[in-house]
């Protein structure tokens, strides 16, 4: 859940270099699996998603087709 929200912890909401950091883990996970297909579960910012998703080569997302 990006900044200023929180999902399920309602005290604990990330803070902009908390939500970089958590952004940057998962652009590298991506990149080094290099996968094929990729399934996300529990998305709460689809749009911030999307934007890495696109940055990573992965032109389609939920919601595009």
């Amino acid at each position: 859940m990006a900044p200023p929200y929180a999902a399920y912890e309602f005290d604990n909401i990330l803070d902009s270099q908390q939500w970089q950091q958590k952004q940057a883990w998962l652009m590298g996970l991506i990149h080094q699996a290099q996968p094929d297909v990729m399934a996300f579960q529990e998305v709460f910012s689809a749009e911030a998603l999307a934007v890495q998703c696109q940055q990573l080569g992965y032109p389609y997302f939920p919601g595009d087709c």
